[in-house]
């Protein structure tokens, strides 16, 4: 496990109270003119943290937008390390604790996700999770199961890397699957229920893959007579 540097956190840190300051502020000035407080307590509070959260996101896209997060093995000791970090701060202490309240719809997260730097097609949904949204990309017509996993990144001891999950039009992630990183999958394939696919995987158009790890079991259109 790497070291986390002041820098990345003091950058982080700076980038959450920036976005908290500013709401109250916002919050003091329609106070102080429609008196909101006295008027609802609780509509308040939960108007503070809406804005709150959408200003943190808006400034998450910003200096990711400006601040690639890398692919590939990042080197210690280098900014892509320090941008890397950064990143990491926000999935663990923001957007993770975010996603993981079951109290969010499932129509809604394909609009979470996409907010959050995913391509996401046209009817595709995620009961599951996504643990890197920058480094993640769905076709259309897909759905991710119950409790399952898509990681783009790996850690293997003080080895860290992105590797982007790139998945097809119309394929289907079983529950409690997992997706490691680098994987690909074509158009129309399907991933078992408990499935582990390991890491820079391809699997084809249709295919079906089961198992730990995963293995090509079968596919998805019948064999012609």
């Amino acid at each position: 496990m790497r070291k986390i540097y002041f820098a990345p956190v003091a950058t982080f840190f700076s980038i959450i109270y920036g976005c908290l300051g500013l709401s109250l502020v916002v919050f003091f000035l329609l106070d102080s003119k429609f008196q909101i407080w006295q008027t609802s307590e609780v509509l308040t509070i939960a108007g503070f943290f809406c804005t709150s959260f959408a200003l943190i996101i808006g400034a998450y896209r910003l200096y990711f937008t400006i601040n690639d997060v890398p692919t590939g093995e990042i080197q210690p000791g280098t900014r892509n390390e320090r941008v890397a970090m950064i990143y990491q701060l926000f999935i663990m202490l923001i957007i993770r604790p975010f996603l993981q309240n079951m109290l969010i719809p499932v129509p809604m997260t394909r609009l979470i996700y996409k907010a959050l730097g995913s391509s996401v097609g046209h009817a595709t949904y995620f009961p599951g999770r996504i643990g890197d949204p920058l480094h993640f990309s769905i076709g259309d017509g897909c759905i991710v199961g119950d409790d399952s996993l898509i990681i783009s990144h790996a850690i293997e001891g003080d080895r860290l890397a992105f590797y982007p999950v790139k998945i097809g039009n119309h394929v289907t992630i079983g529950t409690k699957a997992i997706i490691m990183a680098g994987v690909t999958i074509s158009d129309g394939a399907l991933v078992a229920a408990g499935a582990v696919v390991p890491k820079n995987t391809h699997i084809g158009a249709n295919e079906v893959w089961a198992g730990t790890p995963a293995r090509r079991v079968g596919s998805t259109k019948p064999m012609a007579a």
